[in-house]
C-alpha cells in the first residue's frame, strides 16, 4: 500500500504520517535527506537530489512489498501523480491523503511562499481531508 499524505508546511503531515493508524509502514519525506547530524538544514539547492531521493527510495520499498506513507508537500497534482504512477507500476493500492491543520510552521517557510502555496495548491480528486485544529478525521 502506499499512502500519499500532502499538505501545506504546518498541516500535521509529518504527525499524522507517524501515527498509529500507518504502524509499520515506512514513513518517507523529501525533509529526511535535509537532516544532518539530527539537525534539519534547509539548502536550497538540495531540493532536487531531495525529491529524487524521497521516490527513488519509494520505488525501491514498493517493489520490495514494503507498505510506504510519503509525506510531503505535494502542491501540484503532477507531483501527486508521479507517487501515483509509480504505484500502479508496482500494482500497488494506493490512497490520497489531505491534512488540512494550521500548526506552526516547523521549518520556517517564509510567509510569502506559503502564500504562493496557498494560491497555487491543486485538489486531488477523491483525496480523504484529515484536519487536526478540530479533531475531525
Amino acid at each position: 500500500m502506499l499512502t500519499i499524505i500532502r499538505g501545506l508546511p504546518g498541516s500535521g503531515k509529518s504527525t499524522y504520517a507517524r501515527s498509529k493508524r500507518f504502524c509499520g509502514a515506512l514513513v518517507l519525506e523529501n525533509d529526511m535527506y535535509r537532516v544532518h547530524n539530527h539537525r534539519y538544514v534547509f539548502k536550497d539547492e538540495e531540493t532536487v537530489d531531495a525529491v529524487g531521493w524521497c521516490s527513488e527510495m519509494c520505488r525501491e520499498a514498493l517493489r520490495n512489498n514494503i507498505d510506504v506513507v510519503v509525506a510531503n508537500t505535494f502542491t501540484l497534482a503532477k507531483y501527486v501523480n508521479t507517487y501515483v504512477d509509480m504505484a500502479n507500476y508496482y500494482l500497488v493500492p494506493h490512497h490520497v491523503i489531505r491534512c488540512i491543520g494550521e500548526f506552526k510552521n516547523e521549518h520556517n517557510v517564509p510567509d510569502e511562499v506559503m502564500k504562493h502555496m496557498k494560491e497555487t495548491f491543486e485538489d486531488w480528486p477523491g483525496e480523504e481531508i484529515v484536519d487536526f485544529t478540530t479533531n475531525k478525521e
